[in-house]
């Protein structure tokens, strides 16, 4: 009788969710292995590096601040920009990552170039919108069992990325 309470208990009570948070801290540790990212467009060289994650929980978004490298010949500017694109999960591939990110930031710090017009406009308008998905966490590199379930909802937290499975 006591082995049927038993079993009967454990069945009737609902399985726990794993809950698995990263912290803007360790998610930037992950991207650094990304970067730098050079793209040329129209005679300009850009090599977007020094990345920085940035979590805002109360507007769900995910933004990477990063240094910005861009080369014409021997003359070059550097600004910070900010990228951003949509977080998402590949179940093939078992990545969470930003899929199409763009500039959405360019503040010049530093301007080397004689007409440093044309290049702050390629970089607005064409780079943003071709830069490769940004991998944040290759779950297949965590080497954890219950990270090969596909997660069943991803937020964004005051305390960083929580990831349901």
């Amino acid at each position: 009788m006591r082995l049927f309470l038993v079993v009967f208990l454990l069945l009737s009570v609902p399985c726990q969710a794993i809950v698995l948070t990263i912290s803007e801290s360790q998610l930037n540790m992950a991207i650094k292995p990304f970067f730098p990212i050079t793209k040329s467009f129209e005679g300009i060289s850009a090599t977007f590096s020094e990345p920085r994650i940035v979590l805002d929980a109360l507007d769900d978004t995910v933004e990477i601040a990063v240094t910005i490298r861009a080369q014409q010949g021997a003359e070059y500017l550097l600004a910070k920009g900010k990228l951003e694109g949509t977080l998402e999960y590949d179940g093939t591939d078992q990545v969470l990552h930003i899929e199409e990110p763009g500039l959405t930031e360019l503040d010049v710090i530093e301007n080397h170039m004689q007409q440093a017009d044309e290049p702050i406009r390629v970089l607005r308008q064409t780079i943003g919108k071709r830069l490769p998905v940004i991998i944040l966490i290759d779950f297949n590199e965590l080497n954890i069992e219950y990270l090969q379930m596909t997660p069943k909802e991803i937020d964004i937290t005051p305390r960083g990325l929580m990831v349901t499975f």
